[in-house]
């Protein structure tokens, strides 16, 4: 742990909880889409979540699916 983090920990064991809570949900939300980003920048992930958006674009042009669901074939 860097020492800036550690102080800025410190400081936040002051604070009321709900704000502490509220800096909590904060850090871990940035670091959930740091390591979401770094996942889908593999040039593999990435070309699949292309092909998937494709098909599921293509379906959606051809009226197969419908709101709130999926179609079952």
């Amino acid at each position: 742990m860097t020492e800036q983090l550690r102080q800025a920990f410190e400081r936040a064991q002051q604070l009321p909880e709900d704000v502490q809570d509220f800096l909590a949900k904060y850090l871990l939300e940035a670091i959930e889409e740091r390591e979401w980003e770094q996942i889908v920048s593999k040039p593999h992930v990435h070309a699949t979540l292309s092909t998937l958006a494709a098909v599921a674009l293509g379906q959606y042009q051809q009226g197969e699916t419908e709101d709130g669901g999926f179609v079952v074939e």
